[in-house]
C-alpha cells in the first residue's frame, strides 16, 4: 500500500505543477498580448478545463495502479 501512495503522490504533484504552469502561461500570454476582451474571456475560461484534465489524469492513474495491485 505504501508504494501505491508514493506512485499516486508523484503523479498528483506532477499534474499540479503542470496545471499551475499552464495557468501561469495563459496569464502571461494575456498580459503580454493585446487581445480583445472576448478573447480574454475564452482564455481565462480555459483554466477550469486544465484542472478537469489534470483531475481526470490523476483519477485514471489511481485506477491503473489499483487495478495492477488487485491482480
Amino acid at each position: 500500500m505504501g508504494s501505491y501512495s508514493k506512485q499516486v503522490s508523484i503523479f498528483r504533484i506532477a499534474h499540479a505543477i503542470l496545471g499551475f504552469a499552464s495557468i501561469a502561461e495563459i496569464l502571461f500570454y494575456v498580459k503580454n498580448n493585446l487581445i480583445d476582451e472576448g478573447m480574454v474571456f475564452y482564455v481565462i475560461s480555459a483554466i477550469p478545463l486544465i484542472f478537469l484534465v489534470a483531475y481526470f489524469l490523476i483519477t485514471w492513474q489511481d485506477w491503473k495502479v489499483m487495478k495492477k495491485l488487485n491482480h
